[in-house]
């Protein structure tokens, strides 16, 4: 019930009372609940950028793992090592079994270890694409140059690079999407939601974390006359 998942305390309770030993959260989620006491319980991280802070917090005494995997690949496409504190933002790891991940440059090469490329994934779990938005599915599911013909991989957006222990690195987006809590959000959609309110000149969107591993969205606004926003 929500009124338990809402609660860290009760939360916590319950993964005690049911034995949980493998617990799947975002990051953002998890920090607020309290490590001690849930020594036994393995942690699987997704949904968004693990930071450092989590990793320091989470790690020690238990099994860690950073996974990544938007929905169109169906669920996870890379997993990390087991992570260990004081390393920094965990990596999103390397390809599962059923998967295959390329990091390319804008003409669809691979780039060397160490450089920044886009993501891209191929692999079992590749959607078919989206319902009804033929252009938006033409720019996403794209021929994959390095498998048979008729193998498709999808371009997620994401800027990465590999790491010389064969992990990959996430480093952001190549356009304005962001992810809070596991949620994505594309600021141009917010942008346009705040400009058709009646008396709003200007506005803008961005994600902000002035703490950490506490992302939230703030808009910015001009007003040509009073107005009244619904929060």
């Amino acid at each position: 019930p929500e009124d338990i998942t809402t609660s860290p305390h009760a939360f916590e309770d319950l993964i005690l009372a049911e034995q949980v030993n493998v617990l799947t959260q975002t990051p953002s989620a998890i920090t607020v609940l309290n490590p001690d006491g849930l020594d036994s319980v393995a942690v699987l991280i997704c949904g968004e950028a693990c930071p450092a802070e989590t990793v320091d917090q989470w790690a020690p005494g238990r099994a860690l793992i950073n996974a990544y995997g938007p929905t169109e690949i169906t669920a996870y496409a890379t997993m990390s090592t087991p992570l260990t504190p004081g390393t920094g933002p965990a990596p999103i790891g390397a390809p599962v079994p059923t998967a295959a991940a390329f990091v390319l440059d804008p003409w669809l090469r691979p780039v060397p270890v160490g450089t920044v490329g886009e993501l891209y994934v191929a692999g079992h779990g590749v959607a078919m694409g989206y319902l009804n938005r033929t252009g938006l599915t033409g720019s996403r599911f794209v021929a994959c140059p390095f498998g048979a013909p008729g193998t498709r991989m999808y371009r997620t957006g994401d800027l990465v690079r590999w790491n010389t222990d064969g992990q990959l690195q996430y480093l952001g987006r190549a356009d304005e999407q962001v992810k809070i809590r596991g949620y994505r959000i594309e600021l141009g959609e917010i942008h346009t939601a705040l400009t058709a309110l009646d008396g709003i000149d200007q506005a803008v969107a961005t994600a902000r974390e002035d703490q950490p591993a506490t992302t939230r969205l703030i808009g910015y606004i001009t007003e040509t006359a009073p107005a009244t926003i619904d929060p």
